[in-house]
């Protein structure tokens, strides 16, 4: 379903597109979820992290300075304990409860999740409330708002409706994938957790260094050479590797050299209209929240559900991979702001 379903929001999007491009409608200037409410008893918003966000932001706006000052010293652990702050501290916990499993990468459980990381919550809902004035795109509007002749809406409806549905569906079953797949840190972490008590490791997270076969054997009792330095090479690896330019396509078993783009022009496929200028934010991840400013260039390597807040900042988002329906290119047109994406090692 984590790959049919993508694929057959594509090619609906893709047909509604040419459909409208055949009218002379702008596809991206239309917003395909305005004023839906319901479809097959999924809701849009209870997928959209930054709609709940704006919620959470809301209750921390209206505490008093002085409550404000003290959530930001003590964080989280001041919820429930200061004056006034149980109703903020409930409607945190339950965005974790429903939001807690996203992370940076919802394909990797190594990556710490948002349940893990409350005080980062509470700085995202600090930040919700920011807004960018950007000259961008044209509006988006809805579907039932185009200037069309009743019989041409009516022969658009049942498209229109089907690739609402898949886009509601993909969010669906993204939303179930990353949860499920994320029970797996758990597990792991517990197993990182016996082999740092018996000194084979230095720290539960090293776990996740670990091929799934060294885990067994040595969850089995096995003895294996050397696991703690095989742990600090991968370690190494993986930051020597960070800024490579792998190739688009890999023949064989075998990987080609690896190489560092030394290009000074870099280019992309615009799928959020609009100009823009400001400073550049290279972001990592969402941990980098604090150091986005209003109306930062956003520089990000991809673009998962969880990494929506930091959009809240931005003036124009510029991401290595993605495409027209990726999640930085619908985000970055609901906020209309300018978005480029597949753009090699930027």
């Amino acid at each position: 379903y984590n790959i049919v379903t993508p694929l057959l929001m594509q090619i609906w999007m893709a047909l509604l597109k040419r459909r409208l491009g055949q009218i002379d409608v702008d596809f991206g200037s239309l917003d395909l979820m305005k004023d839906v409410g319901e479809l097959d008893g999924l809701k849009p918003d209870q997928y959209a992290p930054s709609l709940h966000l704006a919620a959470l932001h809301e209750r921390y706006a209206a505490l008093d300075p002085n409550t404000r000052a003290q959530i930001e010293e003590r964080g989280y652990a001041a919820l429930g304990k200061v004056p006034g702050t149980d109703v903020l501290l409930r409607a945190v916990d339950q965005f974790l409860e429903q939001f807690g499993h996203l992370s940076d990468s919802g394909n990797d459980f190594s990556v710490v999740p948002w349940r893990e990381t409350p005080d980062l919550v509470l700085d995202m809902a600090a930040a919700a409330g920011g807004t960018t004035e950007v000259v961008a795109g044209p509006v988006q509007i809805g579907f039932d708002e185009l200037n069309l002749s009743p019989v041409r809406r009516w022969s658009l409806r049942p498209l229109v409706c089907r690739a609402r549905r898949f886009q509601l569906y993909r969010e669906a079953i993204g939303s179930l994938y990353t949860y499920g797949y994320g029970q797996f840190r758990d597990v792991f972490l517990a197993l990182g957790a016996c082999f740092a008590d018996r000194s084979i490791l230095q720290s539960p997270q090293d776990v996740f260094y670990l091929s799934l076969d060294e885990v067994r054997s040595v969850a089995s009792g096995e003895v294996v050479q050397d696991l703690q330095e095989k742990v600090e090479r991968r370690k190494e690896e993986l930051d020597r590797y960070r800024d490579i330019e792998p190739p688009e396509i890999i023949y064989g078993d075998h990987p080609p050299d690896v190489r560092v783009s030394v290009s000074t022009e870099l280019k992309g496929t615009p799928t959020s209209r609009g100009r823009y200028s400001g400073p550049v934010r290279v972001v990592r991840g969402i941990q980098d929240l604090p150091r986005v400013q209003e109306g930062d260039v956003l520089v990000i390597p991809y673009a998962d559900v969880g990494w929506t807040p930091l959009f809240t900042r931005a003036g124009a988002v510029i991401a290595e991979s993605g495409g027209m329906l990726s999640h930085s290119s619908i985000i970055a047109r609901e906020y209309g702001i300018p978005a480029v994406v597949s753009v090699a090692n930027a």
